[in-house]
């Protein structure tokens, strides 16, 4: 009856051992495939972004390239314009302060003039 025992004592504890280790293996399995899923998931979508930027065409559609283009000659016009109307606004200040210098001028000499024919008072 002993040696039965025994035996029994003995076996259920290879049985706890290998329960044991794969109950360890499951657990490294199940955190390893922890890690990988979501490594597999970005990888899928990194797939997904990379087919669907490969199926893209590769340059500008023509019309937006033109209607780009146009914009761009546009805009150099209006520079050009404004550039016109800057010198001509330069001139025109200019002629400003020579007018504004005459006046000036003449107003003295007339000052000076008027000056020049008042008598003085010899009281």
């Amino acid at each position: 009856f002993e040696v039965s025992r025994t035996q029994n004592i003995v076996h259920p504890s290879n049985s706890t051992e290998r329960d044991i280790n794969n109950h360890l293996v499951a657990i490294e399995a199940t955190s390893e495939r922890d890690y990988i899923l979501p490594c597999e998931q970005r990888l899928q979508r990194l797939e997904n972004v990379f087919n669907e930027l490969n199926n893209k065409p590769d340059g500008m559609p023509l019309e937006k390239e033109q209607m780009l283009m146009d914009s761009l000659d546009r805009i150099k016009s209006v520079e050009f314009d404004l550039e016109k109307t800057k010198r001509v606004l330069h001139a025109a200040v200019m002629k400003q302060l020579e007018i504004t210098d005459l006046l000036e001028n003449m107003q003295q000499s007339k000052y000076r003039g008027h000056v020049n024919m008042c008598p003085m008072d010899t009281r």
